[in-house]
C-alpha cells in the first residue's frame, strides 16, 4: 500500500512541477524571458523512472504476498473435537 501512495504523491509532484514551469513561462516574463528554452532534463526523466518502479513494486508486492494455506485437515479435526461442549451434568 505504501508503494501506491508513494507513486501517487510522486505523480502529483511531477504534475505540479510541469504546471509551475508552464505557468511561469506563460505569465511571468521576468523569470522566463521570451524565446528562452528550458527543459526538465535528467531529474524529470528520473522521476518518471522512479514512478514506474514504484508501480512495479506495488504490483509485485500484491501478487507475491498472498497468504498460503496448507492442508491442515488433521489439525482442524482435532480442534473441532477439542472445542465440543462438555456436559458436566450440572445446571
Amino acid at each position: 500500500m505504501i508503494y501506491i501512495l508513494a507513486a501517487a504523491s510522486l505523480l502529483v509532484c511531477i504534475e505540479v512541477l510541469s504546471t509551475i514551469f508552464r505557468h511561469a513561462s506563460e505569465h511571468l516574463p521576468d523569470i522566463h524571458p521570451p524565446k528562452t528554452k528550458y527543459s526538465f532534463n535528467v531529474c524529470y526523466i528520473l522521476a518518471w523512472v522512479v514512478f514506474v518502479q514504484l508501480l512495479g513494486s506495488s504490483f509485485a508486492f500484491f501478487f507475491c504476498s498472498k497468504k498460503r494455506k496448507g492442508t491442515f485437515d488433521e489439525a482442524t479435526e482435532e480442534e473441532a473435537l477439542a472445542n465440543l461442549p462438555v456436559d458436566l451434568g450440572r445446571f
